[in-house]
């Protein structure tokens, strides 16, 4: 899911927005994040609807989602084995 799509900022090409804030560029690039570019001191960022709204990345939905999505992939693929040792099944 981009991030257009989880905010429904209507910035996507036909979107509700266009016509006063523009295309977002994000919404355009594959590989992209919205918080690399409009997190940054770049022109896109003074077009971003969360920023001109006061608000930054950090407290984003869609950041915050994909923050603890890292975190949880991440999570499962360092968990360690669970512990066995030998005769503590035995009863």
């Amino acid at each position: 899911m981009r991030c257009y799509q989880k905010m429904q900022c209507g910035r996507e090409p036909g979107g509700r927005n266009v016509p006063g804030y523009g295309v977002c560029h994000v919404s355009m690039m594959q590989a992209a994040t919205c918080w690399m570019i409009a997190g940054l001191d770049s022109p896109e960022r003074e077009r971003c609807l969360r920023i001109l709204k006061g608000k930054n990345c950090e407290s984003c939905p869609f950041y915050l989602d994909f923050q603890r999505d890292v975190v949880d992939a991440f999570a499962e693929e360092a968990a360690p084995p669970p512990l066995s040792f030998p005769g503590a099944d035995a009863a």
